[in-house]
């Protein structure tokens, strides 16, 4: 098994001396996006253990062995875990506070609880996302900083990628904080709008990546940033 010493660059406080196996965890409750991130991770080589959001399989001994963590990365269907029952979220929170664990939430309504509020909503087919200046200097180096990636628009009279677009909470509560990665352009009738579709919420010793822009592995713009939320969290 591979470890990684947590006192290099774990993203919050862990105990002393702990280390985490480089295995992620993947909750699935059969959603595309879910599965598009577990496809990116195929495609990268990162090893990772399934699970099904309704099996009941999450605990403190199934996350950890002694001082051992079981999971360098946590990708969830959604902060609410798609299924998973709240003793499960409560240890996966705990369990990631203590090892400094990422979290990856695939495709969800933007809400207090990470750091927003929702402005505007629509098909985002054929609109433009940018990199935020965080975004570039961290996940999305991979990409030039002025990359300009249109969403797929297949068909003209589908909906393929359905958005929100939020904006962070004024005032942020104390103690956290909302980073945009990746913002999207698009005119929802009335004019342009401007958001986040991407970024990290930070809070109680742990960060989770918010996607709130739904995708699927076929997809040429999820392609394009997956590379770097699959970084990110790992």
């Amino acid at each position: 098994l591979a470890f990684i010493s947590l006192g290099l660059a774990a993203p919050a406080a862990q105990a002393v001396g702990t280390s985490v196996v480089l295995r992620s965890l993947v909750v699935t409750d059969g959603s595309a996006e879910i599965g598009a991130l577990q496809n990116e991770l195929d495609i990268q080589g990162i090893p990772y253990t399934l699970v099904d959001a309704s099996a009941g399989t999450i605990a403190a001994g199934f996350l950890t062995n002694g001082g051992q963590g079981n999971f360098q990365a946590v990708f969830l269907p959604k902060q609410a875990g798609g299924g998973l029952t709240q003793p499960e979220l409560d240890a996966l929170a705990a369990y990631e506070a203590e090892f400094g664990v990422r979290q990856v939430n695939a495709y969800d309504f933007p809400t207090a609880s990470m750091g927003l509020v929702n402005q505007k909503s629509g098909t985002l087919d054929g609109s433009n996302l940018t990199l935020t200046d965080e975004g570039h200097a961290g996940p999305f180096a991979y990409l030039k900083s002025d990359a300009v990636i249109e969403v797929d628009n297949n068909d003209s009279g589908v909906s393929e990628s359905f958005g929100y677009v939020p904006t962070p909470l004024d005032p942020m509560p104390a103690a956290q904080s909302y980073t945009p990665m990746v913002n999207v352009t698009y005119d929802d009738g009335t004019g342009p709008v401007t958001g986040p579709v991407v970024g990290v919420f930070a809070h109680d010793g742990r960060e989770e990546m918010v996607i709130s822009i739904s995708g699927n592995e076929n997809m040429q713009w999820f392609n394009t940033v997956a590379e770097g939320i699959v970084s990110w969290a790992t």
